[in-house]
């Protein structure tokens, strides 16, 4: 399985996604640029890809209003310190709006206040959904899955 292919799978293979990864291994979004996502990412190296944009460096220090205000955004992943994280987002971009997003970490209470639904969790990632945006029918395939190779499996073979 590949670094992003979940969440992509979550959203029927959508093309032309939008991603923000926050200190996260650059691999993950390089396989989403190969399925031509473009995105964000926040406190890593990027490396010399076009189609993402970098220079981010301290996910806490971020103005995420220019990032994740005005348009939902398909795919948030982050690590580290995700629930402090996730506050600072609302707290710069009160109103942004993400598909799916995927959290190594803690930040249940306030994903839950802001209207997202936990999907299932894997072995290392909870994975949240705000419902408006995501195929019902998909959510139900993969409810309380605990294997991301599952889910991919699931929802790849249709």
């Amino acid at each position: 399985m590949k670094p992003g292919e979940v969440g992509y799978s979550i959203l029927n293979r959508k093309p032309g996604g939008l991603f923000v990864e926050i200190q996260q291994d650059p691999s993950t979004t390089a396989w989403l640029e190969d399925v031509e996502w473009t995105g964000y990412c926040i406190g890593t190296d990027n490396g010399d890809r076009t189609r993402s944009l970098s220079g981010y460096k301290d996910a806490l220090l971020v103005d995420y209003g220019p990032i994740c205000n005005g348009w939902c955004t398909d795919y948030l992943r982050i690590s580290g310190d995700a629930l402090e994280i996730v506050r600072r987002i609302y707290e710069t971009a009160p109103d942004s709006q993400f598909r799916v997003i995927a959290i190594v970490g803690k930040g249940k209470a306030l994903l839950e206040a802001k209207g997202f639904e936990l999907l299932c969790s894997t072995e290392s990632v909870d994975w949240w959904v705000f419902p408006a945006f995501v195929d019902s029918e998909v959510c139900n395939r993969i409810r309380g899955l605990r294997s991301e190779h599952q889910i991919v499996e699931i929802l790849n073979n249709d």
